[in-house]
C-alpha cells in the first residue's frame, strides 16, 4: 500500500473528518491521492530514462530514442495529472452536493426508517446520534467520490488518452537533445518517432504501453528494430 493511500485512509477515519466534515476535507484527500500518483510518475520517469540510457540490451544508437519516449511520457503524465486532477475534485464536489447528497443522505427521508430500525431493536431513537452518523457517512461518501474522480481523471483520461497524443512527438525533441549531449552525428535522413514506434509495434502488436524499453528488455530484439537509421 502506497504512502498516499495510507494517508487517505488515515484522514478519512480520523477525528478531524468527524469534527469538520467540510468540503476542504474531501479536497485535501483528493490532493493527497493526486500527489501520491504524480510523485510515483516522477520517480518512475527518472528510473526509466536512466535505465534506457544504460540498458546494454538495447543497441547503443537506439537508446536515445527509447529514453526520449520515456521522458516525454513522464512529463505528460505529470502535466495531465495536475491539469485534469485538480479541477476534477471541484467538479466531483459540485456533483455530490447537487445530485447525490439530497437523494442519498437526506435526513428527512431517512429519519423514519432509521427510527423504525432502532425501535425494532428495542432501543430509543436518538436524534443527535442519528445526525452525527448521517453526517459522518455523508462526509466519507463525498471524500470517496472526490478521490475516485481525481484518480480516474488523472490516471485514466490523462495518462491513457491524452499523454500518448503528445508524448511521441515530444520524443523527437528530447532525442535530439540526448544525441547532442552525447556528440552523435546527425544522420542524413532520420526516422520520425511515429515511424520508429510503428516499426517496433509491427514486431510487437501487443505493445500498448508507450514505455518501449520494457518490451526491449528481453534477450531478443525485433528484427525491424535494426532498420532505424542513425
Amino acid at each position: 500500500m502506497s504512502l498516499g493511500v495510507k494517508a487517505v485512509n488515515w484522514l478519512s477515519n480520523s477525528g478531524l473528518m468527524k469534527k469538520l466534515n467540510k468540503p476542504s476535507v474531501a479536497g485535501a484527500a483528493s490532493a493527497i491521492a493526486l500527489a501520491s500518483t504524480t510523485s510515483k510518475d516522477i520517480v518512475s520517469t527518472y528510473y526509466y530514462v536512466t535505465q534506457s540510457m544504460n540498458n546494454k540490451k538495447i543497441p547503443e544508437e537506439k537508446r536515445s530514442f527509447v529514453a526520449a519516449l520515456d521522458l516525454g511520457n513522464g512529463i505528460m503524465n505529470v502535466i495531465t495529472a495536475f491539469a485534469i486532477g485538480l479541477p476534477m475534485k471541484g467538479w466531483m464536489e459540485k456533483l455530490f452536493d447537487k445530485k447525490i447528497a439530497n437523494k442519498c443522505f437526506n435526513a428527512d427521508k431517512l429519519r423514519a426508517s432509521a427510527k423504525e430500525f432502532v425501535e425494532k431493536a428495542g432501543k430509543t431513537f436518538d436524534e443527535k446520534k442519528f445526525m452525527e452518523a448521517l453526517g459522518a457517512r455523508k462526509g466519507l461518501a463525498r471524500t470517496g467520490l472526490c478521490v475516485l474522480g481525481t484518480l480516474v481523471g488523472s490516471q485514466v483520461i490523462g495518462k491513457r488518452i491524452i499523454t500518448p497524443l503528445f508524448a511521441t512527438p515530444m520524443a523527437d525533441t528530447f532525442e535530439k537533445i540526448f544525441k547532442k549531449d552525447k556528440g552523435d552525428k546527425k544522420p542524413e535522413r532520420e526516422l520520425t518517432s511515429e515511424e520508429k514506434v510503428a516499426i517496433v509495434n509491427s514486431e510487437m502488436p501487443n505493445n500498448t504501453d508507450a514505455n518501449i524499453n520494457q518490451n526491449l528488455a528481453g534477450d531478443k530484439l525485433p528484427e525491424n528494430f535494426k532498420k532505424f537509421e542513425v
